[in-house]
């Protein structure tokens, strides 16, 4: 009796990683300026509990463009009291809601 091998040929398939970069989205930045209704991020709470705030005053960078920002905000401790502060905080930090109208 003959042996017959049988020879299993295997295909080697080589992939290669496709490296995919993200790219920012080209825009022109929009500055901040004083009047702006923002909402001041912050991670260490929820999202529905972040403040609302009205930037008081911008310091504006080397190149013009604003990096930091005065905010007042005013938190309600019940319903006849409430407190105000007043925060420095990174441009990085904020989400505008209202831009301040222009004519005022």
């Amino acid at each position: 009796m003959k042996k017959t091998s049988t020879k299993k040929t295997s295909t080697k398939k080589t992939t290669t990683k496709k490296t995919t970069t993200k790219k920012k989205v080209a825009s022109s930045p929009t500055n901040v300026a004083v009047g702006d209704v923002v909402v001041l991020r912050d991670e260490a709470v929820c999202r529905s509990d972040w403040p609302l705030g009205l930037v008081t005053e911008v310091r504006p960078s080397d190149d013009g463009l604003v990096r930091t920002y005065k905010l007042k905000t005013v938190k309600v401790t019940s319903k006849t009291s409430h407190s105000t502060f007043y925060y420095w905080r990174p441009i990085s930090k904020l989400t505008v809601l209202v831009k301040a109208d222009p004519d005022t």
